[in-house]
C-alpha cells in the first residue's frame, strides 16, 4: 500500500478491511499536493492564465463566519480579521488555506451583479482539537479553476467557469468556494500578478465528466 504510513496500514487490517478512513487520508494528502502543485506552477507563469479540472474534495472542518459584500476588499478585509481573530484565540489552525464561500449564482448565467450578496469565511482547524462549533465542510466532486493572476481578474474567472459549466452541462450541487492557494497573507513580497487562486464549483456527478 504506497503512500500510506505503517499505523495507516496497521488500522486497516485491524478494522477487516475498511477503506473510509485511508481514502479521507489519501485525499487530504491529494488536495495538499495539487495545492503545492498549483503554487510551484505559479513561478512559470507571468501572465493571467487559467487551468481546469475535476476534483475530489475532502471534508474540512472550519471555523466559520458569515459576512456580506461583494467586492474583493470585503471579502479580503474579512478573511484578515476572522483569521487573526481565530489566531488570537489559539485556535489550532490545520495546516491548509482558508477559503470563502460565496452565495452568488450570477456568473453562471453570463453576468457579474454588483449587489451585495453574504459570503462565508472559512478557517480550516485541526479536528482533534477543533473548538465546539466549528462545521464540517462536506466533501464533493468539483469543477476546479486555477487562476493566476491579479484579484482583479477574478471576474473574468467567474464568467469563465460559468461558461464551462454551461458548456459541459454540469450541475452545480452548492455554492462556489474561493480559495487562496498564493495570497498576501503567505508572504510580504509576492507580486500581485502572482496570486494563484482556486476556484472550486460542487456539481453533481455524472458519467464521462472527468475528461475536461
Amino acid at each position: 500500500m504506497d503512500g500510506l504510513f505503517p499505523e495507516e496500514i496497521i488500522s486497516y487490517y485491524e478494522s477487516g478491511g475498511k477503506a473510509d478512513g485511508l481514502l479521507d487520508a489519501l485525499e487530504q494528502r491529494l488536495s495538499m499536493l495539487q495545492q503545492q502543485i498549483a503554487e510551484m506552477r505559479l513561478r512559470s507563469h507571468n501572465e493571467l492564465d487559467m487551468s481546469l479540472s475535476i476534483l475530489k474534495i475532502p471534508e474540512t472542518l472550519c471555523c466559520v463566519r458569515k459576512y456580506q459584500g461583494s467586492l474583493v476588499q470585503d471579502k479580503y478585509h474579512a478573511s484578515y480579521d476572522f483569521f487573526h481573530e481565530c489566531v488570537e484565540k489559539g485556535i489550532a489552525l490545520a495546516p491548509k488555506p482558508f477559503f470563502i464561500i460565496n452565495e452568488r449564482t450570477d456568473y453562471l448565467e453570463g453576468k457579474i451583479n454588483s449587489t451585495p450578496y453574504d459570503f462565508h469565511v472559512c478557517i480550516p482547524v485541526l479536528p482533534e482539537q477543533a473548538p465546539e462549533d466549528a462545521v464540517p465542510i462536506p466533501a464533493c466532486t468539483a469543477l476546479s479553476l486555477l487562476v493566476y493572476g491579479n484579484y482583479n481578474n477574478l471576474n473574468e474567472a467567474h464568467l469563465y467557469l460559468g461558461e464551462q459549466v454551461r458548456k459541459r452541462g454540469l450541475t452545480p450541487a452548492g455554492y462556489i468556494r474561493v480559495i487562496a492557494l498564493v495570497a498576501p497573507y503567505v508572504g510580504k513580497e509576492i507580486n500581485p500578478d502572482r496570486y494563484c487562486s482556486q476556484l472550486v464549483l460542487p456539481i453533481e456527478e455524472k458519467e464521462g465528466m472527468e475528461n475536461i
